[in-house]
C-alpha cells in the first residue's frame, strides 16, 4: 500500500506579546479559518488518516487539533513532537523516514523553512513556498516511510 503524506505548515499565528516565547503563540482568527479550510480540503480526498503529528509549539498543536477534528480523528491520534519545533530540513526528513510503518496516511504539521524546503526537495523544485496552513499532498509508491526520499511519488496537489 502506498504512503500518503499531507505536509502542512501551521496556520497564521498571533504576534507574541511581551514576555511570551515564540513557541507559545496561539493561532489567530484568520489561522482558525485557514486550518478549517485546509481540513475540509484534505477530507475531500476521502483517505483514512492514521495520525496527525505536529511540533510541540502551541500554534502547530492548535492547527493539528483543528485538522484532526475536520478529518474526524479522535484526540488520541494527535501526536506532539518537540523535535519538530523550528527544526532543520534534515531533521524533518529523518522524522518522516521514521514514521510508524503501519501508518499509511499521515498529516504532519510543522514550521517554515523546513516545510517548504522538504516539500521542495521531495518535489525536485527548489522554489516551492508553503504559506500558513498550506498543505502539500504526496503519495509515495513505497511500503516503507524510510524510502520516501528515493521512491517514486506523485505530488497530488498543493493547497
Amino acid at each position: 500500500m502506498p504512503k500518503n503524506l499531507f505536509l502542512c505548515r501551521h496556520a497564521d499565528a498571533l504576534l507574541a506579546i511581551t514576555g511570551q516565547t515564540d513557541s507559545n503563540r496561539n493561532i489567530s482568527a484568520k489561522g482558525i479559518s485557514e486550518a478549517q479550510t485546509a481540513a475540509q480540503w484534505m477530507a475531500n480526498f476521502g483517505l483514512p488518516v492514521d495520525a496527525v503529528v505536529s511540533s510541540a509549539a502551541v500554534r502547530t498543536t492548535e492547527t493539528a487539533r483543528i485538522l484532526a477534528s475536520g478529518l474526524g480523528l479522535p484526540l488520541h491520534q494527535i501526536y506532539s513532537v518537540k523535535e519538530l519545533y523550528n527544526c532543520a530540513t534534515a531533521t524533518l526528513l529523518r522524522f518522516l523516514a521514521q514514521l510508524a510503518p503501519h501508518w499509511n496516511t499521515v498529516v504532519v504539521v510543522a514550521h517554515n523553512p523546513a516545510v517548504s524546503e522538504v516539500s521542495s526537495k521531495l518535489n525536485n523544485d527548489n522554489n516551492l513556498y508553503v504559506p500558513t496552513a498550506g498543505v502539500n499532498y504526496f503519495t509515495f509508491l513505497t511500503h516503507d516511510w524510510f524510502e520516501i526520499e528515493v521512491s517514486d511519488f506523485k505530488l497530488k496537489v498543493n493547497f
